[in-house]
C-alpha cells in the first residue's frame, strides 16, 4: 500500500496580505454602519470645531495619507467625516489613549 504525504504549505505573504485585506473590509463596513448612524442621528458642531478637531487629527501620530489610521475617517476631498458631528459611542476620536478631542475640549 503507498503511503500518502500530507504537507501543510507555508504561509506566505500573500496569505497574510488577504487576511489583512479581510481585517480592512470588516473594519470598513463596521465604520459604514456606524458613520451612517452618527449622520442620521447626531447634530452638527460649529465650523471652529470642525476645524479645530481636524488639526488634532492632523497632528496625531495615526493620521497617514489624509485619514485616520484608527477609524478610517477621512479628512480631505470633499468627504463628510465624523469631526462634524457630536461625540458619541457611534463617532468620536478613537485614539487607543482616550479622545484627544475630548481633552482639548473640542
Amino acid at each position: 500500500m503507498d503511503k500518502i504525504l500530507i504537507t501543510r504549505r507555508k504561509k506566505t505573504s500573500a496569505d497574510q496580505n488577504q487576511y489583512t485585506t479581510i481585517q480592512k473590509a470588516q473594519k470598513l463596513a463596521g465604520n459604514v454602519v456606524s458613520a451612517t448612524k452618527t449622520i442620521l442621528t447626531q447634530s452638527r458642531v460649529s465650523e471652529e470645531r470642525i476645524k479645530a478637531r481636524q488639526d488634532i487629527c492632523r497632528s496625531c501620530e495615526h493620521y497617514r495619507n489624509g485619514s485616520c489610521g484608527i477609524c478610517g475617517c477621512r479628512l480631505s476631498g470633499n468627504v463628510v467625516n465624523l469631526t462634524i458631528y457630536e461625540e458619541s459611542e457611534t463617532s468620536g476620536c478613537r485614539h487607543p489613549a482616550g479622545s484627544r478631542w475630548k481633552k482639548e475640549g473640542v
